[in-house]
């Protein structure tokens, strides 16, 4: 019954070696094939904290052994040869009266994580969508005010060369924002 749930457990004698393991504890802690009696700590499986800035990390069946509870605090678990992978644990130390010093569930959170950062940066670029949306047609709307501006001045100049030169330079600048606001909004209806 133990093998079928998808949670690794694992039971810690007085000592801190493994007296029991279901196969999914086995699997992420790279245990090979269950043998007789208590196992020790595979060496091989080594946790550190999820975030670099972090402090070093008191092994989680260290801290248990030590009568520590541990509620779904995440750890990054990695065994030689593989993939880190996101680990959820929980536990609690044994009964005094019990076999097992304590007991601990080791859960795989590695693609809850992935899709929960997936999820953030599709929220953050939804925002940044929205507001460079919101701020393009703003300036398309000053740009069409100017450009409006521009073109009645234009008309009212009676040709003088030296004031059209300064016009058409400030109605290219114009059309030239109006292209960026045209990407902007571009940028923003893909976002």
């Amino acid at each position: 019954a133990l093998d079928a749930i998808s949670s690794g457990l694992i039971a810690l004698d007085a000592s801190g070696r493994i007296a029991l393991a279901n196969a999914a504890a086995r699997r992420m802690l790279g245990l090979g094939e269950k043998r007789g009696g208590a196992e020790p700590w595979p060496e091989a499986a080594r946790f550190r904290a999820p975030d670099p800035g972090d402090a070093p990390v008191v092994r989680p069946d260290a801290a248990l052994l030590q009568g520590e509870r541990l509620q779904g605090a995440e750890f990054l678990l990695g065994v030689a040869g593989r993939a880190e992978c996101r680990v959820r644990v929980s536990g609690a130390p044994g009964l005094a009266e019990g076999p097992f010093a304590a007991i601990m569930t080791l859960e795989d959170v590695t693609e809850q994580h992935r899709a929960r950062i997936l999820g953030d940066r599709a929220e953050r670029l939804d925002a940044l969508g929205k507001l460079t949306g919101g701020v393009a047609h703003d300036f398309n709307n000053l740009l069409s005010t100017i450009m409006g501006a521009v073109q009645l001045a234009q008309r009212r100049s009676e040709g003088d060369p030296r004031i059209a030169r300064h016009l058409d330079a400030a109605l290219r600048a114009t059309r030239t924002g109006a292209d960026l606001v045209e990407r902007l909004l571009g940028f923003a209806k893909r976002g």
